[in-house]
């Protein structure tokens, strides 16, 4: 009684720094939903911190969704409705960004990205059909766009480029990423950049491989292209990043809250070069 209870998705970021933090406030975890409300009646949790609802990797647990009565009518709830299909995946950051570069408002620095769609239950269910199956051009989407812009930059004498190729799910461990280089002759003809995205849209290590020996890598077939930041900041002459999380309390006036653990990343190697 008094105990105010939160809840976290299973990712080990927010299983670690998260989860030790809302301990920290005084907050008690929900473990499993199910034996708790049946211990404790219809007691709502208090707060939620972790993926998006519209999200696959969501909580499957049948409280977690927007205005769900198992949330107390102050709880604080780290999931916006509709922010998946807007910004908050990489199928919906390619999205944006065909959108905004059709209408000329993508800042320069933002990175070229596009989708490719797939079958993604054929590749389980019949890895024949799947290795014999073509790529077809409405399965990439913005195709003309995307194809004119890559020739304008063949034209400044950008080439070759650098993309990396992210499974559109599942992609914990950075499982089934890999990079591809696309040279001049790749855009010459609509065929040549069809065939080269068919050539790369999984890793090159799956051809003629069965599913069971590389379903890590291999049973996805929608993706994101996007290109490879070829001059990154550096730590140490490795690449790094950091994770951090942040409550928007008020936007007029501004009032932001800062969790005070981040998440920091190191490449275990130097890096040499895409």
């Amino acid at each position: 009684r008094g105990r105010r209870l939160f809840a976290t998705a299973g990712r080990k970021d927010f299983r670690g720094f998260v989860f030790e933090e809302l301990l920290e406030l005084g907050l008690c975890p929900v473990e499993a939903w199910d034996r708790f409300a049946k211990a404790n009646g219809t007691r709502p949790v208090d707060a939620y911190v972790g993926e998006q609802f519209e999200s696959p990797d969501s909580p499957t647990d049948y409280w977690a969704d927007h205005f769900s009565p198992h949330f107390s009518k102050t709880a604080a709830v780290g999931a916006l409705p509709g922010v998946t299909a807007v910004f908050g995946s990489k199928r919906s950051y390619a999205t944006f960004y065909r959108n905004c570069s059709a209408a000329r408002r993508c800042p320069a620095a933002w990175l070229t990205s596009f989708n490719v769609d797939g079958d993604e239950d054929l590749w389980k269910t019949d890895p024949v059909a799947f290795r014999r199956k073509r790529l077809r051009r409405g399965q990439i989407d913005g195709f003309g766009e995307i194809l004119n812009e890559l020739r304008r930059e063949r034209a400044a004498g950008r080439f070759p480029l650098v993309w990396i190729v992210k499974p559109q799910q599942n992609t914990y461990l950075s499982r089934g990423m890999h990079l591809a280089k696309l040279f001049a002759g790749d855009v010459e003809t609509a065929g040549a950049f069809l065939k080269w995205v068919e050539g790369h849209y999984t890793d090159r290590t799956c051809k003629g491989r069965g599913y069971a020996e590389a379903a890590v890598r291999c049973n996805r077939r929608r993706v994101s292209f996007q290109r490879y930041v070829e001059d990154p900041a550096l730590l140490r002459g490795r690449k790094f990043d950091v994770r951090l999380w942040v409550l928007v309390a008020s936007v007029d006036p501004l009032k932001v809250f800062l969790l005070r653990h981040g998440y920091p990343k190191a490449a275990s190697l130097a890096v040499r070069g895409p």
